[in-house]
């Protein structure tokens, strides 16, 4: 990823009977232009197009607002402002994007310890970042179900609540206080799930015998 500070909007296309917006940013020292997306529909792959998605087009709606302070209608408007832009190889955003690695069958059965450097939590689940040797790896705990005819996860309240509790009980903070994991050594374990999936097992910490 290369951070390009300070690029000028230059032009702003609408595509797909107006569902989605292309922002050209001038890189004038390398005399290149750097183009980021924001798309109100989402891919179906069972159809091979893309599709009208309320919950995207809302998200695409409040990133106009947090970055350029509009309507998505009036982003022509916005032309001549300056925004950072994240370039990575295959696409650009006005965002830092976090990746994170994948262990592999070479791995299964490996025990050691990393470090957590970020937690997320989404209407999916809660996401908890670790690094090992250089490198970034997620444990996910997930509460939502992806509903197929839907496109898209919905959460479910009693797994919700469960999945907080196991959060708590593993970690010993609540889920507001989690940035206070934040450094902490975490044990882990890479296993294979329903004999396909290959997971990252966090192991609780360990408890101090009460005096």
């Amino acid at each position: 990823m290369e951070l390009l500070k300070d690029l000028e909007l230059v032009e702003v296309t609408y595509e797909s009977e107006n569902k989605k917006v292309i922002f050209t940013f001038l890189h004038e020292e390398a005399g290149e232009v750097r183009e980021v997306q924001f798309n109100k529909q989402s891919w179906d792959a069972t159809k091979s197009k893309y599709v009208n998605d309320e919950e995207k087009a809302a998200k695409v709606d409040e990133w106009c607002q947090e970055y350029f302070e509009t309507t998505f209608d009036k982003l022509t408007d916005c032309i001549g402002v300056r925004k950072d832009i994240y370039a990575y190889d295959n696409y650009c955003s006005l965002w830092e994007s976090s990746s994170v690695d994948k262990f592999d069958e070479e791995d299964l059965g490996l025990i050691d310890e990393g470090i957590i450097k970020e937690i997320k939590v989404d209407d999916i689940g809660i996401k908890i970042h670790f690094e090992y040797q250089g490198k970034v790896y997620e444990n996910k705990m997930v509460y939502s179900k992806w509903m197929d005819s839907l496109k898209r996860f919905l959460i479910n309240p009693q797994e919700k609540k469960k999945k907080i509790a196991k959060f708590e009980e593993k970690f010993g903070v609540s889920l507001e206080n989690k940035d206070e994991l934040i450094g902490k050594t975490v044990m882990f374990e890479v296993k294979k799930a329903g004999g396909k999936f290959i997971w990252v097992e966090l192991k609780a910490f360990k408890k101090s015998k009460k005096k």
